[in-house]
């Protein structure tokens, strides 16, 4: 005993390890000081006081909001609207609202830290480990504030802007228009715009769910006294509280706004895709893609000399302008068939109208070239103005506003670039571009969604169309046809197999027998005999998409594999007949699902390979990595998307089509277009 207190004594006198926490740091910190009240954040000890605190509180989750400004002036595009180089943010504030739930009640610590002091930017990155969820309105603004600073985006996030999406899918979808509408019909669609952009705002969803916004009425103005902030000028009492008012009424919403989600059944596929989504496009935008200049500069003139004889051809049939409804709707009717384009009341020329009646008219397919050609030399990613800081251009990514759920791009819209213009988009020196296609997954994900045997089995089989092809047409076919593999029947019999491919598409996408007809050219008795062949083979599909559409009339939505809904218009009961996308809602939407969780592993894969994606082109992604490791890059992107498919339906066989075949810039199978 003697020997234990003498060699405790000799403890006690050595000095404490240079390592070692001063004593204050290991005291409780008590809330009294911080609860209910907006605490400014400048300095290094103040911030190290807060990441103590917040690691000593049972904190369940975090508000976050930034308020910063742009090192670039805004460029002004279409219609008086601005662009904002992302890579030029300049991040200010960034408000935290913590909340701890005390004896049943949400108890509130909120913290508004000046990240303009570079001090800081430690401490805070250990809050923003923290394993708690960080809640915020259209976080992508923070994500771009954190990956400028450095810092860590939080492991798990939660969108209110994303939520409101996801609950009011399609709600602004306007019926689509043509490139060269009337006045009215340009007007109509910016009104919707003007509604969608209120409606998904911050104060406006703080008024659907009850929770109030102290700042709404000068919100506006505050946001933009951030944007002409001077450089080192103090922040006002009023910006800071209004700062930490945005984070606060996030983390308000978020309880709210979860349980809405479990009510509505779409919880699981907000926190297993949509969410993580939201940091995968974000880091998409933030990269963007590479556009060669002498390439940028000779696409015009390229345009215009394809363009010319074009414009020629069509100019001798009375159509000098192709984008003009009213010279096209007149020389359809000169030609009696302009009756064929009438939909809901109205003439419709778009490309989707055109296209279904490729085959009536010589002059057809010369509009649609000609306005491809127009179109291209007036597009956004030609403007030179338009490139980041960092020499890349950003197309900003879109989330949720189709009613798929898939994504879309603007400023410019990459995800539209026809197949001539993809060669702009080049990668860095020592690196490669490659894309991975999910084959026909469409089809796939029909036959397993609606438990059809024998579609799955012809989709895991080979070409699913040659497939189809040879089922239906085997009395009249050889046992040397029937053997081809499918690409060769696809050569030797390409009608045979488009027949299929239309009517499968006119499952996926609700096509009526008119529109098979008119797609393939052939009388509409012939397309009604021939839709009545393809469903004879699928009996099981048959039986489903009638129970599917059905029942979903009645509960008056459609939803994905996660429960992601598409719901119809107007109040129960207010429609006579069910939407035909009641039936390709569920098959497009469940692809998607599959889509974006192959998409948000990548996007932690990659990085540690030197690689990165830089767009999601329907069921297509796009990636940027070294020359030295473009091919194992490609097999780990492609064996992703296969599992990420697999892991929602086993039974299905997924293949991909991997083009790397030339990785000196964006192509189709290699192909490239040189002007």
């Amino acid at each position: 005993m003697n020997l234990l207190n003498g060699f405790a004594e000799r403890l006690r006198d050595l000095p404490p390890p240079k390592d070692a926490s001063p004593p204050l740091q290991r005291l409780r910190r008590l809330p009294g000081a911080y609860r209910e009240q907006t605490r400014y954040v400048d300095n290094l000890v103040d911030m190290e006081e807060v990441r103590l605190f917040l690691f000593q509180r049972d904190i369940t989750r975090i508000g976050l909001d930034s308020e910063f400004r742009y090192n670039r002036p805004p460029v002004e595009i279409d219609r008086g609207k601005c662009w904002y180089d992302i890579t030029s943010v300049q991040p200010l504030l960034m408000s935290l609202s913590a909340i701890e739930m005390v004896e049943d009640r949400p108890c509130q610590y909120n913290f508004v830290i000046d990240l303009r002091n570079p001090d800081l930017l430690r401490p805070l990155g250990d809050v923003l480990r923290m394993p708690v969820v960080f809640v915020g309105h259209h976080l992508k603004s923070e994500l771009f504030c954190l990956l400028k600073l450095g810092l860590p985006e939080p492991a798990e996030l939660w969108d209110t802007y994303i939520h409101e999406r996801a609950q009011h899918l399609g709600k602004f979808r306007a019926n689509k228009r043509d490139a060269a509408g009337t006045a009215e019909e340009i007007e109509e669609k910016e009104r919707l715009n003007e509604m969608e952009t209120h409606f998904f705002s911050l104060v406006a969803t703080c008024n659907r769910y009850g929770v109030t916004h102290r700042h709404a009425a000068l919100k506006a103005e505050l946001q933009e006294s951030f944007l002409r902030h001077a450089e080192g000028l103090p922040f006002s009492a009023l910006q800071i509280e209004y700062s930490a008012e945005d984070s606060i009424v996030a983390a308000e919403l978020y309880q709210l706004q979860v349980a809405r989600a479990c009510r509505t059944g779409i919880l699981r596929q907000l926190i297993t895709v949509e969410m993580p989504w939201v940091i995968t496009s974000a880091h998409m935008e933030w990269t963007g893609v590479r556009v060669d200049e002498a390439k940028r500069e000779r696409l015009p003139a390229f345009c215009r000399e394809k363009g010319a004889p074009l414009a020629a051809e069509l100019a001798k049939l009375g159509i000098d302008n192709p984008d003009s409804r009213t010279q096209v709707g007149k020389y359809f009717k000169e030609i009696g068939i302009l009756e064929r384009f009438k939909t809901r009341g109205k003439y419709s020329f778009d490309k989707k109208q055109l296209e279904r009646f490729l085959g009536l008219d010589r002059a057809i397919p010369l509009i649609l070239e000609a306005r491809k050609f127009r179109a291209l030399a007036r597009d956004k990613i030609l403007r030179a103005d338009l490139v980041g800081s960092d020499g890349r251009v950003h197309p900003i990514q879109v989330l949720l506003r189709a009613a798929s759920g898939r994504q879309s791009t603007t400023t410019p819209n990459i995800l539209g670039l026809p197949s001539v213009a993809r060669p702009l988009i080049v990668p860095e020196r020592g690196m490669g571009i490659g894309e991975i296609d999910l084959s026909q997954i469409e089809v796939g994900v029909s036959g397993a969604f609606y438990n059809s045997s024998r579609l799955v089995d012809m989709f895991n089989a080979d070409d699913v169309y040659s497939m189809m092809a040879k089922v239906l047409h085997r009395s009249t076919l050889s046992e040397e046809d029937v053997s081809l593999s499918g690409n060769d029947f696809k050569k030797k019999y390409p009608q045979l197999r488009q027949e299929m491919k239309q009517n499968t598409l006119g499952v996926i996408y609700g096509m009526t027998i008119q529109g098979i007809a008119d797609a393939l050219g052939i009388s509409r008795s012939r397309a009604d005999r021939l839709w009545g062949e393809f469903m004879a083979m699928f009996p099981d599909l048959s039986r489903a998409l009638v129970f599917n559409q059905d029942t979903s009339f009645v509960r008056g939505n459609a939803a994905s594999v996660m429960g992601l809904k598409r719901r119809l218009p107007g109040p129960p009961g207010g429609i006579k007949h069910p939407p035909k996308w009641l039936n390709n809602h569920p098959i497009q939407a469940s692809a998607c699902v599959a889509f974006k969780m192959a998409g948000n592993r990548l996007d932690r894969l990659l990085p540690p390979m030197g690689a990165r994606l830089i767009a999601a082109v329907h069921d297509a992604y796009v990636f940027e990595a070294p020359l030295d490791t473009l091919p194992e890059v490609a097999q780990l992107v492609s064996d992703v998307m296969v599992q990420s498919v697999q892991e929602l339906w086993p039974e299905l066989r997924p293949r991909t089509d991997i083009n790397i075949k030339n990785p000196s810039c964006w192509n189709k199978e290699g192909k490239v277009t040189e002007w």
